[in-house]
């Protein structure tokens, strides 16, 4: 059963009035073929209003996780939540040329491609995130050969990090997260710019580079670890680091098979 008839075949009363409101009491439930996140009788749906569903049980209950914790809010923040609501409302129905088209838009600003000019903060970007190795044509080209949620996850990069580019060597490759959300972080990204001056055309210090700045930040770690430069147990990085576990997200959901088979 495809999502568009799951939308017309669930009978359960909208529950457009949870939107916002978190936590949420919410439960996985077995509808045909179908896992559903439930809150009480009603599913809970995405911002267009289809339930919100998966094939996998794994990554649907993850889903639900996020809800009871986050709420469904997908604006708030990148969670499973906001990933499958963006796979079932554009990445199923939206024609795959326009999504690759939208996704290609970001390059003009893709902070992976048009790094600072000044050595002192390009030559951290180069250690964290390594060279530019593909031009406009090349990020074209695997665009289109990605699946579907890696396609929606690298356009998610682009929104919310202002670099698909980037999105797309987190969904393509294993390459270690950490530097790649160093290098994403605004917090970060500023603090490389201690001790300049504006006479030299550098930006003062705890201004804004562009970046993705975090919510939840574990400020201690932030400025007498990640930003003092001294990030040396990964682990503990993983543990404490906002912006890391969108990253983390963003892979592994990109992982799971396709829901539905998608024609074009």
């Amino acid at each position: 059963m495809g999502v568009r008839k799951l939308r017309d075949v669930v009978t359960m009363v909208h529950v457009n009035r949870l939107i916002r409101e978190a936590p949420m009491d919410v439960q996985v439930k077995r509808l045909e073929d179908w896992w559903v996140v439930a809150a009480g009788k009603n599913p809970v749906r995405t911002p267009a209003g289809t339930p919100v569903v998966s094939h996998h049980r794994e990554l649907i209950d993850e889903v639900a996780g996020d809800i009871a914790k986050y709420g469904t809010d997908p604006t708030a923040k990148t969670t499973m939540y906001s990933l499958q609501s963006s796979y079932l409302d554009f990445g199923i129905p939206v024609k795959r040329e326009a999504l690759e088209e939208n996704t290609a838009a970001i390059w003009p600003d893709d902070l992976f491609v048009h790094r600072p000019a000044s050595p002192e903060y390009d030559m951290p970007l180069l250690a964290l995130w390594g060279r530019i190795d593909l031009d406009r044509a090349g990020f074209r080209d695997a665009l289109r050969k990605l699946t579907l949620r890696q396609l929606m996850a690298t356009m998610t990069a682009g929104q919310v990090l202002r670099t698909a580019v980037l999105g797309l060597k987190v969904v393509t490759t294993d390459r270690e997260l950490v530097p790649m959300a160093m290098g994403a972080c605004d917090r970060y990204f500023t603090s490389l710019g201690k001790g300049m001056t504006l006479s030299k055309g550098y930006w003062q210090v705890g201004g804004s580079s562009g970046r993705h700045e975090p919510t939840d930040m574990d400020k201690t770690y932030c400025s007498r670890t990640c930003c003092a430069g001294k990030v040396k147990d990964l682990e503990k990085f993983r543990e404490r680091c906002a912006l890391y576990p969108l990253f983390d997200k963003m892979r592994r959901w990109a992982a799971f098979p396709e829901e539905i088979e998608k024609a074009g």
